[in-house]
């Protein structure tokens, strides 16, 4: 299968390099790279980087407005050639066999989407390590279940950090993608769950991924993830939330780590509070790219 990369970036300059290697090392046939920023410093690096590998020829480098992720995908769509595509980001990088891995999930013409697994680079010694190590791992055990593939959930979105998609007639109509979304993964996905598609979980193609470091960008990050579900009406919710209270308890081993749980959950239930506000209010920021500084170190 042709298959085409959508990489965005926004002022990821120390990262890029990384996350194209890691894809060039992947080693696939008739692969399309395009590469969406919207600072020149990003896109020198990663012109740079992608004269370094012959099977990354067929690249496109474009620059984009910077006014936030859906609308950099929008960009890159016209000129992505693949029938599957593949979507990842600047500021992480990508196992030797995601993408091989990836288009496997690809079993039967009901699956249209494939979601790859995000692991945590953070040190799980730490509180917010712990917490990146958490999610990573919640992620996991919602997206793994017995079968093959399953009916796409809205409780278990594809990973924005890595997930690819087939592109039928009924999928390509969900492009462009509205701008003001703030979670396109879970945007995507309840799409493709009310077309009656599956989606496949390709638990060994990883996506290696920095999380935020501190209370302000971790609030800032998840009022963006889990209020971009709320945003479009999909079924996350602070009860779905206490349903899966005994996940972290399950997760945790030492004394520490049990310790850390008391504060997350607290602040889960700070977080909620502030979506729910924000949504009532809607005095969110639709869409717009929103960096999390600390994540970049």
């Amino acid at each position: 299968m042709n298959v085409s990369i959508i990489l965005t970036s926004y002022d990821e300059h120390r990262s890029i390099a990384k996350a194209i290697s890691q894809i060039a090392k992947n080693n696939v046939n008739n692969l399309q790279l395009l590469v969406v920023a919207p600072d020149q410093k990003t896109i020198e690096i990663a012109k740079d980087e992608i004269a370094k590998h012959q099977q990354l020829k067929e690249s496109k480098i474009i620059k984009d407005a910077g006014i936030g992720k859906p609308n950099a995908i929008n960009t890159a769509i016209p000129y992505a050639k693949g029938e599957i595509i593949i979507f990842t980001d600047g500021d992480m990088y990508i196992s030797d066999n995601a993408i091989s891995l990836l288009i496997e999930g690809f079993t039967d013409e009901k699956v249209t989407g494939v979601s790859g697994h995000p692991v945590s680079l953070d040190d799980r010694n730490t509180f917010w390590g712990f917490t990146s190590h958490l999610f990573c791992f919640g992620a996991h055990t919602m997206r793994a279940r017995p079968s093959a593939a399953w009916p796409a959930s809205p409780s278990s979105p594809m990973s924005g950090y890595l997930y690819a998609i087939k592109m039928t007639n009924a999928v390509a109509k969900l492009f462009p993608l509205p701008t003001e979304i703030r979670a396109e993964d879970a945007y995507i996905s309840k799409k493709i769950a009310g077309m009656g598609y599956k989606i496949n979980y390709a638990t060994n193609a990883l996506a290696y991924v920095k999380f935020p470091k501190n209370l302000k960008d971790w609030i800032n990050q998840k009022k963006r993830s889990l209020g971009g579900n709320i945003q479009i009406k999909n079924q996350r919710s602070i009860f779905e939330d206490l349903q899966n209270a005994l996940i972290p308890i399950k997760f945790a081993k030492t004394p520490k780590e049990y310790f850390f749980l008391l504060g997350i959950y607290l602040l889960r239930l700070h977080l909620w509070i502030l979506i729910y506000i924000q949504h009532h209010k809607k005095s969110y920021s639709k869409g717009k790219w929103e960096q999390i500084k600390s994540s970049k170190s």
